[in-house]
C-alpha cells in the first residue's frame, strides 16, 4: 500500500512540479515500478527465490511474445523509430551519431529481444540485490532461499534446447528471439554458481572479485555473461554444485 501511495505521488509530483506529461509519467512509472512489484509479489506468493526467478523468465517470454503480437514485425517499428532518432540528431548537428544509429537498421530485428533480455536482467539483478539486503536485516525474517543455489531448472533448459533447434530449422525471428532470452536467463545461475563455489572455498577471493570485475567492465561484460549463460545451462542438466560425497570407514 505504501509503494502504490508512493507510485502515485511520483507522478503528482513530476505532472504538476515538473510539468511531465501524464501519459509520459505513467509510462515511466510503469516501466520502473511494475517488474519490481511483481517479483516481490512473486516471492511473497511462491515463497521461493528460484521459483521466482523461473517465473520470472516465463513472463520475459511472454511479454516478448506480446509484443510481437502487437506490432506485428519488431523490426518495422524499431526501423522507424531509429529513423525519426536519425532526423533528429541530423536536425541538432550530430552528423557522427546520427550515422552510427544508421548503421544500427540491419541490427533492428535484434532490438526487441536486446531490450527486453536488459530490462529483465537489470531487474533482476536489483531484485537479488534487494532481497540479499532484506536477509541483512536484523531480527526473524522469513527465507525463501539462498541465491547461491540458484537453479532455472531443466524444463526451461528443455525450452532452451528445442527454441534453439527450432532457430536454426526456421527463419522466424520470434523463436531465434525466445532462444536468446532463454539462454541469456542462465547467466543469472552461472552467477549463482560462483558465489557457492566462494562460499564452499573451492574459489578463491580474488578469483570472486575477478568475476565481477569482468562482470561489470562494460568491455568484457557480453563475453563473461555469456560464459555464466554456458556455465549454467550446464548446470541446469549435470547438478555441477553435487556436495561431495562422504566416505565412510
Amino acid at each position: 500500500m505504501a509503494i502504490a501511495l508512493a507510485a502515485v505521488l511520483i507522478v503528482i509530483v513530476q505532472v504538476l512540479v515538473a510539468g511531465v506529461p501524464f501519459a509520459m509519467a505513467a509510462r515511466g512509472l510503469v516501466g520502473m515500478w511494475l517488474a519490481p512489484l511483481l517479483l516481490s509479489v512473486l516471492l511473497m506468493y511462491t515463497r521461493s527465490l528460484t521459483l521466482t526467478v523461473q517465473l520470472s523468465v516465463i513472463i520475459a517470454v511472454m511479454a516478448l511474445t506480446a509484443i510481437f503480437v502487437v506490432f506485428g514485425n519488431p523490426v518495422d517499428y524499431w526501423i522507424e523509430e531509429l529513423t525519426k532518432v536519425i532526423a533528429a540528431l541530423n536536425d541538432s548537428q550530430q552528423y557522427a551519431l546520427a550515422a552510427w544509429m544508421e548503421a544500427q537498421k540491419p541490427n533492428a530485428g535484434q532490438l526487441t529481444m536486446g531490450a527486453v533480455l536488459l530490462y529483465w536482467t537489470l531487474h533482476i539483478a536489483a531484485f537479488v540485490i534487494g532481497y540479499k539486503m532484506y536477509r541483512l536485516l536484523p531480527g526473524e525474517r522469513p527465507e525463501f532461499g539462498r541465491f547461491r543455489d540458484l537453479n532455472l531448472g531443466r524444463v526451461i533448459a528443455l525450452a532452451l534446447a528445442i527454441m534453439s533447434i527450432a532457430s536454426m530449422l526456421t527463419d522466424s525471428i520470434w523463436v531465434t528471439s525466445v532462444a536468446v532470452i532463454l539462454f541469456g536467463a542462465f547467466w543469472t545461475q552461472g552467477l549463482s554458481i560462483v558465489h557457492w563455489l566462494y562460499s564452499q572455498q573451492m574459489m578463491p577471493r580474488i578469483g570472486f572479485v575477478a568475476v565481477y570485475t569482468m562482470l561489470l567492465s562494460f568491455i568484457l561484460t557480453a563475453v563473461t555473461a555469456m560464459g555464466l549463460a554456458i556455465f549454467g545451462y550446464l548446470d541446469a542438466w549435470f547438478n555441477l554444485r553435487r556436495e561431495p560425497k562422504i566416505k565412510l570407514d
